[in-house]
């Protein structure tokens, strides 16, 4: 008789459900946003458009070894959602996003250099 062994799986934490999360952000994501912070950071802050990104992901993702997909699907499996990445590196990032109502309005991200607690 063969013993089936059943596999075990644990509840991941809220801490390692976030860790995974980042894992899963497109290398290619990653480097266009570097890419545009090594060009617009002055040493305070800088706003980058969501446009800029997407942008500069499709001149990358083109060129790169990376699996290529297109901006509609980056944005469907979330890779935009970058933002705890960044902060893990000492950024403090904000994204701000229109209201389905606004159409004149474009989204953006803010970086700046994170605060040392005292």
């Amino acid at each position: 008789m063969t013993t089936i062994k059943k596999r075990q799986v644990k509840p991941l934490t809220p801490d390692e459900i976030l860790k995974q999360k980042n894992d899963y952000i497109h290398p290619d994501i990653i480097a266009a946003v570097n890419n545009l912070l090594i060009k617009e950071y002055d040493g305070s802050y800088t706003k980058i458009l969501m446009k800029e990104i997407e942008k500069e992901f499709k001149r990358i993702n083109i060129s790169s070894g990376e699996k290529k997909i297109n901006v509609s699907e980056a944005h469907k499996l979330n890779y935009f959602d970058f933002e705890k990445v960044f902060e893990n590196k000492g950024w403090d990032v904000d994204y701000e996003q229109t209201c389905q109502s606004e159409t004149y309005f474009e989204p953006y991200y803010t970086f700046s250099k994170k605060k040392r607690k005292d």
